[in-house]
C-alpha cells in the first residue's frame, strides 16, 4: 500500500482525463487536482482528446487517464448521455412494475420499458469505439513529442488482447485497471507511473 508521503510524486504534473462516464470523470477530476495541485483537463470523446493534446504543446501532459471505450465525437457523447437518460427512466419503470405484473396495462408498460432500454443500449453500442482509447495512444505515440507520456487505461471490459496491445505501446509507462475501481487504486497506479518520470517541471 502506498503511504501518504509517496503521493508527493504526483505534485505538479498535468493530467489529461479521457472518460465518457461523467460521474467517474468528476470523481477523478477532484482526486487528481487534490494530489497534483494542478487542475486536470477532462474530456469525454476522441475528438476532444485530440484537441486537448494538440493544445498542450507549450505545457505537455505527464499522464493521461484513458478510457479504452470512447465515443468518437462530442455529438456522439451528447447522444450517449441522452440514451443513458432513457435507460435510467426505463430501469426505474422496470423496478417499479416488477418482473411479473398481474394486469395487462402494467404488462404492456413493462414490455415498452424493456424495449426502450434495449434500443438505447443498442444505440450506445453503435456510438462507442471499442478500442478508441488505444487508437488515440497509438496516434499520439507516433510523435516523438509524446514519447514520455504515461498512460493509465481504464476499461469496463477485461480483454487480454486489447490489454497487451495497449501496454505494448509504452511497456514501462502504462498500466491497466478494470472498472469499477477505487480512488485508492487509481492514485496508486498514478503514483507508480509518474514516479517513473521523475519530478514535474512545475512541482
Amino acid at each position: 500500500m502506498i503511504e501518504e508521503a509517496d503521493y508527493g510524486a504526483l505534485k505538479g504534473w498535468r493530467v489529461l482525463i479521457v472518460e465518457d462516464d461523467e460521474e467517474l470523470a468528476a470523481r477523478m477530476r477532484g482526486l487528481v487536482e487534490e494530489r497534483t495541485k494542478v487542475p486536470p483537463v477532462v474530456v469525454h470523446s476522441m475528438q476532444e482528446a485530440n484537441e486537448a493534446m494538440r493544445g498542450s504543446r507549450d505545457e505537455s501532459f505527464g499522464l493521461v487517464i484513458m478510457d479504452v471505450m470512447l465515443p468518437e465525437t462530442e455529438k456522439d457523447f451528447a447522444n450517449i448521455q441522452s440514451q443513458m437518460r432513457i435507460i435510467d427512466e426505463a430501469r426505474s419503470t422496470i423496478r417499479r412494475l416488477g418482473p411479473n405484473p398481474n394486469d395487462s396495462t402494467s404488462q404492456t408498460a413493462l414490455a415498452k420499458a424493456r424495449h426502450k432500454r434495449a434500443a438505447a443500449l443498442s444505440v450506445i453500442d453503435e456510438l462507442i469505439v471499442k478500442d478508441g482509447g488505444i487508437r488515440l495512444v497509438e496516434k499520439w505515440f507516433a510523435k516523438s513529442a509524446n514519447a514520455s507520456l504515461a498512460v493509465l487505461y481504464l476499461t469496463a471490459v477485461g480483454n487480454e488482447a486489447e490489454t497487451r496491445r495497449g501496454i505494448d505501446l509504452a511497456p514501462h509507462r502504462s498500466a491497466w485497471l478494470t472498472k469499477p475501481t477505487s480512488s485508492e487504486e487509481i492514485l496508486r497506479k498514478m503514483t507508480e507511473l509518474l514516479s517513473l518520470l521523475g519530478t514535474a517541471s512545475g512541482g
